[in-house]
Parts: structure tokens; C-alpha cells; sequence
């Protein structure tokens, strides 16, 4: 049987990337008896973000309330990703990006995959 899974997510989030996570033992736990088929979609959370985006404290204070509130999420994503397997080091970020370009290099990445798979060009 054929599964196709289509996935919206954006780079910036962490429980995006513990759902990918998730998925990728899921799909492992099938082993095989199942032809799975992921289709991610770019979405920004930030759409409105400048470019250069914007100091981290100065935007979760805004989103959250209050620094010390999103310090407590942030806990709780820590102590989930750990769970999985992941380590999240959200203190190293100085800045919140726009995620923007990040997706537009996942598509072209992409485009660049598909080119190669059909036998266009090598992958070198």
C-alpha cells in the first residue's frame, strides 16, 4: 500500500522538527511494509519578520508576554526533544531569522534532487 503523508512545517520551529522526528521512527516502524511517500510544504510562522529578523528575547517577550514565559515553553520543548532524542540549544540564538530563504534553498535543494533522480544532470 501507497502512503502519501504531506507535512506544513517551517524550519524555525522545534515542534515541527520533533514531529519530523516522530514521523521518520513511524515511518521506520512500518519497516518496509508500506511505501511511504512525505511531501513537505514550506509555511512561515513569522511571515512579518524583517529580513535581518529581530532579537529572540525582544520577540518572545512580545509573543509570550513576558521573557520569563517563553523561558517555560522553552523548557517544555527542551524536555520533549530530549525524549526524542534531540538537543535543542535555543539560548545560542541571538536573533529570530526570517525563515523565508531557508525554505526557498529546501525547494531548490529539492528541484536539484528530482533533476538528478530523472537522470538530467549528476549530482556533482
Amino acid at each position: 500500500m501507497n502512503l502519501f503523508v504531506d507535512v506544513i512545517s517551517d524550519v524555525i520551529c522545534p515542534w515541527c522538527y520533533i514531529g519530523k522526528r516522530r514521523l521518520e521512527k513511524a515511518i521506520a516502524a512500518i519497516d518496509g511494509q508500506h511505501d511511504v511517500q512525505v511531501h513537505w510544504h514550506p509555511f512561515q510562522l513569522n511571515p512579518t519578520m524583517p529580513k535581518e529578523g529581530i532579537s529572540r528575547k525582544e520577540y518572545r517577550t512580545r509573543k509570550f508576554g513576558s521573557w520569563e514565559r517563553s523561558l517555560e515553553l522553552d523548557a517544555k520543548v527542551i524536555a520533549v526533544g530530549e525524549s526524542e532524542g534531540i538537543r535543542f540549544n535555543f539560548y545560542r540564538a541571538e536573533k529570530t531569522p526570517n525563515t523565508v530563504d531557508d525554505h526557498r534553498l529546501i525547494w531548490l535543494a529539492g528541484q536539484n534532487v528530482l533533476i538528478w533522480r530523472r537522470g538530467e544532470s549528476s549530482p556533482c
